[in-house]
């Protein structure tokens, strides 16, 4: 969250573990959008039971990876949601 306060500007899209120490992903998804509205997110995740910490609203914004993935996919998503950006 520090680091996305000072540079909100330069960050697109967030990159996070649904499960965190202090705030969950989906929380400190959720300030951030508030600082900066529409900021992209990718959850990761290694159980699909975490899915549901992630609030209806930002399903939709978001993509979420399911552990184990690879390379190749992690960088296609990213890849994809930086071409919706432009």
């Amino acid at each position: 969250m520090r680091a996305f306060e000072t540079r909100a500007k330069e960050i697109d899209p967030v990159f996070m573990d649904v499960v965190l120490p202090r705030l969950n992903g989906p929380e400190a998804y959720l300030k951030m959008a508030a600082l900066k509205p529409g900021v992209s997110v990718i959850f990761t995740t290694g159980y699909a039971t975490e899915t549901s910490l992630i609030p209806m609203r930002t399903r939709g914004k978001a993509t979420i990876l399911q552990k184990p993935y690879g390379s190749q996919y992690l960088a296609q998503k990213l890849r994809e949601k930086l071409d919706r950006k432009n």
